[in-house]
């Protein structure tokens, strides 16, 4: 449920809670202002009924879904008391014209609550909820002690939703900050511990590069052309790879973007890293490159860097 849903949910019980009280307040000191005596007690066991069933749902005591069923027989049975009730109303015909708009409206929401629909359903309960205590409070005006219980209740339920509205927004934006900070926090943790090792990847790429160029010039010269020299070069990235990087896998690509030598645990790899982003990138561009790629399902941090030998004593990027 949703901060605003949440909030709905509660100012909706809450009012129908109120709503519920006014009735039984009216109805224990003054009943005869709102109907005939042989259906006072129905009308007081529809307002508990119904009361019961705001506080028990507005304290998340019931569940708008699992407890669906004992909702709808509570919401139901105190509807029916003051229905009945109503029909023997004798408080002032304006009165009237409330009280039967509102249980109209608290039928309809009594039925919507049977369905996936929390929002309308709450709706709809605060508006029936006010227009039923809207009557109770028109007929208790010539009541001076049922006339003080509902002012009371009126004042009381301003403040109640007021604060709580109020307070609900302070602790929804409190939340959703330090949601906010925490995501920030661990996306900066995450990025570190991604960063990292492509940072060092890149610098293994570029001291591997280097010593391919200076040392392997003839082999790269030939790779493409001559499988002797191919394999020379596989071989040399292998002790390069167990000597220097801790059996780092290493690829040879040329500026086609073709995989000419790897060490012995990479030539599918290599194949498809041939064609990627950051090899055409560092190809192109002919600087060193940082990424992370996904390989045979697993993410792996890469580095790659231009392969500059020296040809009659000028350096061109001759692969990655």
């Amino acid at each position: 449920m949703s901060a605003s849903a949440a909030e709905i949910h509660f100012a909706a019980e809450f009012v129908t809670f109120l709503a519920a009280a006014v009735g039984i307040a009216v109805v224990l000191l003054r009943g005869d202002l709102l109907t005939a005596a042989p259906t006072r007690t129905p009308l007081l066991g529809g307002f508990v009924l119904f009361g019961a069933a705001a506080f028990l749902h507005g304290a998340l005591l019931l569940s708008a879904t699992a407890d669906r069923p004992l909702l709808f027989a509570l919401r139901a049975a105190g509807l029916t008391g003051i229905a009945w009730a109503a029909t023997q109303w004798a408080g002032p015909p304006q009165g009237r014209r409330l009280l039967w708009p509102g249980l109209a409206t608290l039928a309809l929401a009594t039925v919507l609550g049977l369905f996936d629909a929390a929002v309308a359903t709450s709706l709809l309960l605060a508006a029936g909820s006010l227009l039923v205590g809207g009557a109770v409070v028109y007929a208790s005006r010539r009541s001076i002690a049922s006339r003080v219980a509902a002012s009371a209740s009126i004042t009381l339920l301003l403040v109640v939703l007021v604060l709580a509205v109020g307070l609900s927004a302070v602790l929804t934006n409190t939340v959703q900050d330090q949601a906010r900070v925490r995501l920030s926090t661990r996306a900066a943790s995450e990025a570190k511990f991604v960063a990292d090792p492509v940072r060092t990847r890149i610098l293994e790429a570029n001291v591997a590069a280097v010593s391919v160029a200076v040392n392997l010039a003839v082999q790269l010269r030939e790779a493409a052309t001559r499988p002797e020299a191919a394999a020379a070069l596989g071989r040399a990235l292998n002790n390069f790879s167990v000597t220097f990087l801790d059996s780092r896998p290493l690829a040879y690509i040329d500026v086609d973007g073709t995989a000419i030598a790897t060490t012995t645990d990479f030539p599918g790899a290599a194949i498809a890293l041939a064609g990627s982003p950051p090899v055409r990138q560092a190809i192109t561009q002919e600087h060193k490159v940082g990424s992370v790629v996904l390989l045979g399902g697993k993410v792996m941090a890469l580095g790659v860097a231009p392969v500059r030998p020296k040809v009659e004593g000028v350096e061109r990027t001759a692969g990655v």
